[in-house]
């Protein structure tokens, strides 16, 4: 029997639409708790998902107390990509396990872990694996060994591909990465193209 083919996807601005939020929430503490201006700086090639943070010029500093005063919050209230049920769930039909890797950090009581696990449930996101609190997915992904990674950060999909040459990456385009060049590394815009490619790979087989 043949080993399943396996998918390693993002949470944060692949699945979920996680910069309307985290914006909305940045502003507010750029403003109340730091008390600057708020107003953001327009970017466009950022390489990792830290795009907020430059766009308010936060040093090192501001960034945790941004983390420690609203983490949890914001991860409760990021709304989900309108087609990444279906698009998962057609992918799934394809014989793909699908393993959901995210570095969201973890605090105290496995919350984090909970709050994620509730959001996949309430959107009726299908997986079959989830890993929580991965700082360096390329050592996961050199673990895992799968046939596709996709990625919002430039960087994760850099690492991987250097770590694991097999592993087909994708880079999913956002406001804040879009000018970003890339080689050897696929650019979609959505996750359909993700699932068209997939599709073709399994028919092609």
């Amino acid at each position: 029997m043949s080993k399943p083919k396996i998918l390693c996807i993002d949470l944060d601005d692949t699945l979920a639409l996680t910069a309307n939020t985290i914006l909305e929430y940045a502003i507010h503490f750029d403003k109340t708790i730091l008390n600057r201006s708020g107003i953001l700086k327009k970017i466009d090639t950022c390489g990792d998902y830290y795009y907020f943070a430059r766009m308010l010029g936060w040093n090192r500093e501001q960034l945790i107390n941004f983390f420690d005063t609203y983490y949890i919050d914001y991860l409760r209230k990021i709304k989900v990509k309108s087609d990444a049920e279906l698009i998962i769930k057609k992918i799934k039909r394809l014989g793909i396990k699908v393993y959901i890797v995210t570095s969201r950090r973890e605090r105290e009581n496995n919350i984090v872990r909970e709050i994620t696990r509730q959001w996949l449930k309430q959107n009726k996101i299908l997986y079959d694996k989830l890993f929580i609190n991965v700082i360096d997915k390329s050592k996961l992904i050199e673990q895992i060994k799968p046939t596709y990674f996709v990625d919002d950060s430039y960087q994760n999909c850099l690492n991987v591909l250097q770590t694991f040459e097999k592993t087909k990456v994708f880079l999913i385009e956002t406001d804040f990465n879009k000018n970003i060049q890339t080689k050897n590394i696929l650019k979609i815009k959505e996750l359909k193209e993700l699932y068209e490619f997939i599709k073709g790979d399994v028919e092609n087989a």
